[in-house]
């Protein structure tokens, strides 16, 4: 493997860029305001030069039943932020009302993002044959053993 390491400074701990060939890999943390954080610290960064640079963003995302199980990949073509909306305690809900989320109007601007069509179907293009592999304890663990 090899490569080379560097440390981000101004980051809500201390990460590691891991760095070889032109490519760069970061755990920048778990949680959306955590990982918006650290990529913002690895992008001021003056030790990289990111003006020809791509950034593949993958973590774990929730998704609505029925749509993925756990271990699905998706290539997004628009970001949706869920937590820009209201929340209402389900104690004060009405009987038959099952949601405790709902849309609002005013947060549509900075709520949902279309990413490059163009660029989101050549990564697609470029990962939609390639096989997943996954361990046993997680076929054990799909199969609800």
């Amino acid at each position: 493997m090899g490569g080379d390491t560097y440390t981000i400074n101004g980051c809500p701990g201390t990460i590691e860029v891991y760095y070889k060939d032109g490519i760069a890999l970061c755990l920048a943390g778990q949680g959306k305001v955590t990982a918006a954080l650290n990529t913002a610290a690895i992008l001021s960064d003056t030790g990289f030069d990111f003006s020809d640079a791509y950034i593949l963003s993958v973590g774990c995302g929730g998704m609505a039943e029925g749509y993925g199980i756990l271990g699905d990949v998706f290539v997004i073509s628009t970001a949706v932020d869920f937590d820009l909306g209201h929340r209402v305690d389900a104690r004060e809900m009405p009987v038959g009302i099952e949601t405790t989320w709902f849309h609002d109007e005013s947060f549509d601007e900075s709520a949902v993002v279309r990413l490059d069509q163009d660029l989101t179907d050549r990564v697609y293009n470029l990962v939609k044959d390639i096989s997943l592999q996954t361990t046993d304890q997680t076929v054990r663990f799909l199969q609800g053993e």
